[in-house]
């Protein structure tokens, strides 16, 4: 039911500003070499250093379409929720809670948590200790992040003019062909190949690791990440949601640097039923490229 890989396809590991790659950076989280955070003086406590707090279990089951999946029973904590609400998997079990999103989907039975490539994840709402993930609407996706790995900064309400402008797409690969593409056709460019060849790489060469991306949910901010943490994260979702197709509805202009991107996300879930899924991002110009500062998702249109 997908579209058909690129000829010659396989992940582009793009780069971040400064020349340091994506994958290696994205390795170095993986390993626990943080560079960054030891050289910025950042430590985050580990789950078993909070008292009352259950450690993150990397060998755990909490993909719902295993056959030994069984029900979880957790305090629900206070999120937003939308066509989640009421989903069970195929044997009847309730994935969410009086409303709460539990486990996820994979379509993989065999799949397993410590197969995610971030390590922060979490399966079920923990009150006062976890955050609803990004990409929570995306059942195959766990739900949850936790709290040491975000950060609440005072987000001006800023009420814009969004003028829509046009935009051209080019496919990744054929840049030097055209070189009357911008660099922001090129960017957008990328984010809309990245979901539908799923080549995360795209994605990565547009968000700078030290710098924090917003990240909103329903219109609304909810927290901020560092960048290379929204780059581990995206990179699960992109390799792992099976898209069926990735549009941009909109792009509007909000000043000389900065545009923001609506985008249709079409997904196939485990019944192989089409699910809608509808996103955000900003793009910021630094230079002569584009890079996310914004990112979000919603059950409803965010295009008014």
């Amino acid at each position: 039911m997908r579209e058909a890989p690129k000829p010659g396809g396989g992940s582009s590991p793009g780069s971040f500003r400064g020349g340091e790659s994506a994958g290696a950076l994205l390795d170095g989280i993986r390993s626990g070499r943080d560079n960054y955070n030891r050289e910025q003086g950042i430590s985050y406590p580990r789950t078993n250093e909070i008292r009352g707090v259950p450690a993150p279990d990397k060998g755990g089951n909490h993909n719902m379409n295993r056959r030994d999946a069984g029900v979880m029973v957790q305090k629900p904590a206070p999120i937003r929720f939308g066509h989640l609400e009421r989903q069970r998997d195929r044997a009847g079990v309730i994935v969410n809670v009086d409303g709460w999103r539990h486990g996820y989907w994979h379509y993989d039975p065999w799949w397993c948590d410590r197969f995610w490539y971030w390590d922060y994840y979490c399966y079920v709402p923990v009150p006062r200790y976890t955050t609803p993930s990004v990409y929570y609407y995306y059942g195959c996706l766990p739900g949850y992040v936790w709290y040491w790995r975000v950060v609440w900064v005072s987000y001006p309400v800023v009420v814009y003019v969004e003028r829509p402008i046009s935009w051209v797409y080019v496919r990744s690969g054929y840049y030097l062909e055209r070189p009357t593409y911008s660099s922001m056709d090129r960017a957008i460019s990328d984010i809309v190949d990245a979901w539908r060849y799923a080549d995360p790489g795209l994605i990565e060469r547009h968000v700078r690791p030290g710098d924090r991306v917003a990240i909103f949910l329903d219109g609304e901010y909810s927290y901020s990440m560092e960048g290379y943490d929204y780059a581990a994260i995206t990179r699960d979702a992109v390799l792992n949601v099976r898209t069926k197709s990735f549009s941009v509805d909109r792009v509007a202009h909000r000043s000389n640097d900065m545009v923001v991107v609506y985008a249709t996300h079409t997904f196939v879930n485990l019944d192989d039923y089409y699910e809608t899924v509808y996103v955000a991002y900003t793009l910021e110009r630094c230079g002569h490229e584009w890079y996310i500062t914004e990112a979000g998702s919603s059950h409803r249109p965010l295009v008014r």
